[in-house]
């Protein structure tokens, strides 16, 4: 992906549950993180979230994912963007923060328990700060 003329390539992909940020003082269902990293050498990432709706629990969600349509997991629409830091590990503030507007809605019962059953726990909502969020429509 190119963010503001600086390349960045897929690093990996993790939920967390409930989601880490929050919509109008309440935390979603879960949250997809695609974490991405420089091209080049600097320590720099960009994050893009997205809000996953997992629905109601199935009979047959005992079976882990074959594989995960990614496009499928990206809404299109608005987002949010914000500087900020990791939330694991030592929460290094080298992060630009892309987080989608609208959630996606989990169809496929194996993803949905493949999130149930290995998303990370959210870390806590943090304050602003002096951090500015930028919308776009």
């Amino acid at each position: 992906m190119c963010l503001g003329g600086v390349e960045f390539r897929l690093d990996n992909l993790h939920f967390h549950r409930p989601s880490e940020h929050w919509v109008r003082g309440r935390p979603r269902g879960a949250e997809l993180h695609a974490v991405h990293v420089r091209a080049d050498a600097e320590l720099r990432a960009c994050v893009v979230a997205v809000f996953v709706d997992l629905g109601e629990p199935g009979a047959s969600e005992g079976k882990p994912p074959s594989g995960i349509d990614l496009p499928a997991l990206f809404p299109g629409g608005g987002f949010h963007r914000y500087e900020g830091s990791l939330t694991t590990g030592a929460f290094d503030e080298v992060v630009s923060w892309v987080v989608m507007d609208e959630p996606v809605q989990v169809e496929e019962p194996a993803l949905r328990a493949f999130v149930r059953a290995h998303a990370d726990r959210p870390r806590p909502v943090q304050p602003l700060n002096r951090r500015f969020v930028l919308r776009t429509g």
